[in-house]
């Protein structure tokens, strides 16, 4: 809510910031439409979680990664920018014809993306038509359009790759490749954020392993503590000034004693005591200054 509101003063919407805090109805509205955006985004999430896993089950992948670890990973925004997801999402690219198609047509059923469909409509059109239905096709990133180079410069041996011609229907499907790559990119990238910065997350996630210890515990020294250094923030009265004001005569007798304490040493002197309270608390221009301080006391 904090963050949120931040970024319309940001925006100068001031007049949407003092509904939210005039009007019951607007903020409750608010309420209501952002849980339904973040539920949803939570479970974009999990599903991109999901399809990730799936994919990382294909033969060009040498990660091994668990669904719960990936999970962790997700709900603390560090999968998108992490080595599994670049290891796995790059081993899309070496996958032959027939294996790619049978991805695809598991992570269409994830996502519902209309990109997506596109590229499965290509890509069915393309291997509907092949000369040899039995081969697959394969991508120029594909280890078997390389071959290895020896070359012998001056008694040194050399290693080299050679990548071989591509047949027309191999390059047809390396640009169905590099369209799914992107696609896939951009779908995790929408869909793996990072939870924390969603709006109302608190109300959907439990981001550790007792959520309810803070606002549950009884913390009375806490309490007590700040009611005596910052009554205002109990009594809500302008008499007491806000949190920057410091002392005044109108705050609480107690609360003044509390703060007067706090600035003191170690050792406190109770004349040196009394008499900042008495110049705090104290009336102006008394005529008997003695019978003043023996009824305040």
């Amino acid at each position: 809510m904090n963050s949120h509101v931040q970024r319309l003063i940001e925006e100068r919407d001031c007049d949407t910031v003092r509904d939210l805090l005039d009007d019951d109805a607007s903020l409750n509205e608010l309420m209501m439409h952002k849980l339904i955006s973040t539920r949803k985004a939570l479970e974009e999430l999990v599903s991109a979680v999901e399809a990730l896993y799936r994919t990382q089950s294909s033969p060009t992948c040498k990660t091994s990664t668990a669904w719960s670890e990936m999970y962790i990973q997700a709900m603390s925004g560090e999968l998108f920018e992490s080595t599994i997801f670049e290891e796995i999402l790059n081993s899309v690219k070496k996958l032959p014809s027939d294996i790619m198609h049978g991805l695809l047509h598991d992570l269409g059923e994830i996502f519902h993306d209309e990109d997506l469909e596109k590229v499965i409509t290509n890509l069915d059109e393309l291997t509907r038509n092949l000369d040899e239905p039995e081969v697959p096709l394969r991508s120029q990133y594909d280890v078997h359009h390389e071959t290895l180079r020896t070359t012998v410069v001056a008694q040194k041996v050399s290693l080299g790759k050679n990548t071989s011609t591509l047949s027309a229907q191999d390059a047809a499907y390396t640009k169905i490749v590099d369209r799914t790559f992107s696609e896939l990119q951009k779908k995790f990238g929408w869909a793996l954020i990072n939870p924390q910065n969603l709006f109302l997350n608190e109300a959907l996630i439990y981001d550790s392993k007792s959520p309810h210890r803070e606002v549950f515990a009884p913390r009375p020294r806490f309490a007590i503590e700040r009611a005596l250094s910052s009554p205002h923030d109990y009594l809500g009265c302008e008499c007491c000034g806000g949190a920057e004001s410091g002392l005044s005569a109108t705050q609480p007798a107690t609360a003044i004693l509390y703060q007067l304490c706090l600035e003191s040493g170690s050792v406190i002197n109770t004349a040196d005591l009394w008499s900042a309270f008495w110049i705090i608390v104290g009336t102006e221009g008394s005529k008997d200054e003695e019978a003043e301080r023996e009824r305040v006391l």
